[in-house]
């Protein structure tokens, strides 16, 4: 114990349930022994907070001065049995530590081994999409590059991630995978296509001797939602963040499909700064029962882009983009609950 010239103060929190204690002064030597005003005191001040009902905790005496004891309490727990219990010493958080702990990072809201990411890979074997400046089936863009995206989440803890492939004609197998999707009862779908353009957009020229058709005038990426999907505003959230990973590492969203020339093709852009469309007619977008995208990752008809999409480097670019939207993705919505 400590002799002290301090202050004490009671102060009974709204629900009359905890009493905290307050030392406003340092403690110095004892000097002298306490008298017995000093505890007639304390013990009417505690009587008061019996009184006041419910669990009593920590407590201080408000503005009770000690004048002619030194002696001072530093802390009295009170417990709601008529048992008092040892006295406790309280130190205060510093300023200094109160930040620290605010800068700390804090734990994720997201479980990734839970959280199951369907990765539809656009087309079939059947039916292979669009072909290529050089020739090459849309389908093996699609399945390379949604393969590679799976072992990114799978790597980065989405242990629960499923690369999707369908079989079949076009329309029959829109349907299969449809019904798929659903029944795997995912958190997020990312159909991985990529992107040509209208026929009448198309210029010929020869490749190896053969016959082929071009248009460099457009390329880029593009991100397509439904507003028909029963969690569109999961999906427009997921397009959004995937949309500025892609730009912040320097990839450009296709702008042509705001223009007349698209034709039946043409769609509303409704986040002009990452490239995100709306397309609700898309079967795979709309009938799908958790937040869906649809992502062109880049044009194979502009012959540039070809090259480039064929490269490791721009498919890691790709694969490290759409893990980091899934992460924060994940990390910003509440699992779904599957709507059979």
């Amino acid at each position: 114990m400590g002799r002290h010239s301090g202050v004490w103060r009671l102060k009974v929190a709204p629900s009359g349930r905890y009493f905290h204690a307050i030392h406003r002064r340092p403690l110095r030597a004892l000097d002298s022994p306490p008298d017995c005003a000093q505890f007639t005191e304390a013990r009417s001040a505690m009587k008061k907070i019996r009184r006041a009902g419910g669990k009593v905790r920590l407590f201080a005496v408000r503005r009770l001065r000690l004048r002619r004891c030194r002696r001072m309490l530093t802390a009295l727990t009170v417990a709601s049995s008529p048992l008092i219990m040892p006295l406790a010493i309280i130190e205060p958080a510093w300023p200094e530590e109160t930040q620290q702990a605010r800068r700390e990072p804090q734990p994720s809201k997201c479980d990734r081994s839970q959280f199951r990411v369907v990765l539809d890979i656009g087309h079939t074997a059947d039916a292979l999409g669009a072909i290529s400046a050089r020739n090459v089936p849309e389908y093996f863009f699609n399945y390379r590059l949604a393969a590679q995206i799976e072992r990114s989440l799978i790597d980065d803890g989405f242990s629960k991630t499923v690369l999707l492939a369908t079989r079949g004609p076009a329309r029959p197998s829109l349907l299969d995978r449809v019904a798929r999707a659903n029944g795997l009862s995912a958190n997020l779908l990312v159909s991985i296509h990529h992107d040509s353009v209208p026929d009448s957009l198309l210029e010929s020229w020869e490749f190896e001797d053969k016959k082929s058709h071009f248009s460099d005038r457009f390329s880029g990426h593009s991100i397509f939602v439904s507003y028909e999907n029963s969690h569109r505003d999961g999906s427009v959230l997921f397009g959004r963040l995937l949309g500025k990973e892609l730009k912040d590492r320097g990839l450009q969203f296709a702008r042509q499909y705001t223009q007349p020339i698209m034709g039946r093709y043409r769609h509303k852009l409704i986040d002009p700064d990452v490239g995100v469309y709306r397309y609700d007619q898309l079967v795979v977008l709309r009938a799908t029962r958790m937040p869906a995208v649809l992502f062109e990752a880049g044009s194979i008809i502009n012959r540039e882009e070809e090259l480039q999409m064929n490269s490791g480097e721009r498919r890691d670019l790709i694969s490290a983009s759409l893990t980091a939207a899934v992460e924060m993705f994940c990390n910003r919505r509440r699992p779904n609950r599957f709507r059979g």
